[in-house]
């Protein structure tokens, strides 16, 4: 997905003019947040997604590249990159007006291809469309049988997939990483620690509910713990954060750590990557660490 960030002094003014302060089109997207932050972090990711033909492409493939993030199961097809336009505001927060780009008209992708990985990590915004939901379910399916381990970033416009659709979706899900919006979303709870314990209810193995600023909340069988964020004085965007986490995470935990300090991991990742404008431009800080 192409960004296009702009720094103004209210992300949420609904003015019909204003002034911007700094711009940068950037490549992002939740799961090429994650794959990027990851493979900086030393994992070996293969990003699952598609690609359009336009203008941008080139600069999105040398992206992935840039970051040795694995195309394998990236499928071209014909018209536009989907495009996000993130609005910024002075302390970091930001709006967004996304455009998704249109599906892939081939098939499911050939599950036994997925010999050799280990974990399946999932960004929600693949549930807001019909034929990209069922394709994911079934790989998650697929994944659960092989004994993969799966993570689940949601959004919070999934609300109704699973809701309605699919309630067992989380019940698949062996690490779900929803920030304080998403988890009100899913559960129609306003305090972080009711809805954490409302979606290990509703299946979560584990979750890891971040609170921007006010750290992540770790709950699960045997754990239930606030960790504080890690210090960032410099916050430019906080787009990807979550993403980051999830990749600071993951890449701790496949490498033994328990949840804290997986979790720890986690915050250090979304520190650097606030520090940028860009869902990932903060990646290249964590390669070597």
């Amino acid at each position: 997905m192409a960004e296009v960030c702009l720094v103004v002094d209210d992300a949420m003014s609904v003015a019909p003019d204003a002034e911007v302060h700094q711009y940068a089109l950037s490549c992002g997207g939740s799961a090429a947040n994650f794959a990027c932050c990851g493979s900086a972090l030393g994992m070996s990711v293969e990003l699952m997604s598609q690609m359009g033909d336009d203008s941008v492409t080139p600069m999105l493939s040398a992206d992935l590249s840039a970051f040795d993030v694995g195309v394998r199961f990236v499928r071209r097809h014909a018209g536009p990159n989907s495009v996000c336009v993130i609005v910024i505001g002075p302390d970091g927060e930001r709006r967004f007006m996304s455009h998704r780009g249109p599906e892939s008209t081939e098939g499911p992708h050939d599950l036994r291809t997925l010999d050799g990985i280990d974990w399946v990590h999932v960004s929600g915004f693949v549930f807001q469309r019909e034929v990209s939901a069922q394709r994911v379910w079934s790989l998650i399916q697929h994944a659960r049988t092989s004994g993969l381990t799966i993570s689940l970033d949601p959004s919070p416009m999934m609300t109704p997939y699973v809701k309605d659709v699919n309630p067992a979706l989380l019940s698949h899900v062996d690490y779900l990483f929803p920030n304080a919006f998403e988890a009100r979303a899913l559960t129609g709870l306003q305090d972080p620690e009711q809805a954490a314990e409302r979606l290990l209810e509703m299946g979560a193995a584990f979750v890891a509910l971040t609170q921007g600023a006010d750290g992540v909340l770790l709950r699960g069988p045997t754990i239930d713990q606030q960790l504080p964020a890690a210090p960032q004085p410099r916050v430019q965007d906080s787009t990807g954060a979550g993403d980051a986490f999830a990749a600071g995470f993951v890449a701790a935990t496949r490498q033994g750590a328990d949840p804290v300090d997986a979790a720890r991991t986690g915050t250090l990742a979304a520190a650097a990557v606030i520090a940028r404008v860009g869902g990932h431009s903060g990646a290249v800080d964590l390669q070597g660490r």
